[in-house]
């Protein structure tokens, strides 16, 4: 299995953590990732986190994606946004 972050789970992770410095932890963490020059693609929501084999017999480096661009699930990276906004901010 290869070792991997998911910047989804991350912000979600962020937007509940009791403490700011533990909230910034995970947002920092996906800073350094899509601010580290390894990607060209559009931001993916899954990076590696060690080197070694990928599932797909590739071969993992450090803070580059794997293979996820661009999808969906990226909305997650809005949590901590919509946690600090609060249930009504769409209603302005």
């Amino acid at each position: 299995r290869t070792d991997f972050g998911k910047t989804d789970w991350q912000l979600f992770s962020a937007a509940i953590a009791s403490s700011p410095s533990t909230r910034n932890l995970f947002i920092n963490d996906i800073h350094a990732f899509i601010a580290n020059g390894l990607n060209t693609v559009p931001f993916s929501d899954r990076y590696f986190v060690k080197p070694g084999p990928t599932d797909t017999g590739g071969a993992a480096v450090v803070g580059g994606y794997d293979a996820y661009k661009a999808r969906s699930t990226v909305g997650g990276h809005f949590a901590v946004l919509a946690k600090v906004l609060g249930a009504n901010a769409l209603a302005a």
